[in-house]
């Protein structure tokens, strides 16, 4: 893969995820500016980098051609991380933001976080918002 087209590749991942440059920035653990100039090709990505790149967007790094294969997966982490968002943004309420928070739960098989979501959809029904073990 060559630069101009991880440019692209990156660039088109997070026009689909619905990020903008500093979350993607900050999800692969470099500021805006850097992750502007990876995108726009304007340099080329570490070693480091690319893998950390490869890891979060879910790309198998082939071991036979060293190159980087897209794969149709939507990594959990981005889906968190979108879930957030969207929370913090007023996009989605608290009921909405536990019901995707239960699936996920189920989706990983973590039955702590299910449980806790659980609790907290309960909660917000019953006490018109507020579990109660939270006031």
């Amino acid at each position: 893969m060559d630069n101009n087209e991880f440019a692209k590749a990156l660039y088109k991942y997070r026009a689909a995820n619905h990020l903008s440059q500093k979350q993607m920035g900050d999800m692969l653990g470099m500021s805006r500016q850097s992750y502007d100039r990876l995108e726009k090709g304007l340099r080329k990505a570490t070693y480091e980098e690319f893998r950390r790149c490869s890891k979060a967007i879910g790309w198998d790094i082939s071991a036979e051609n060293g190159i980087a294969n897209p794969i149709n997966v939507s990594p959990r982490k981005f889906h968190i991380f979108d879930l957030k968002r969207r929370f913090l943004n007023g996009t989605i309420d608290t009921a909405d933001t536990l019901l995707e928070m239960e699936d996920l739960a189920e989706a990983v098989d973590c039955p702590e976080l299910l449980d806790w979501a659980n609790r907290e959809l309960v909660g917000y029904y019953a006490s018109d918002g507020v579990p109660a073990y939270r006031s």
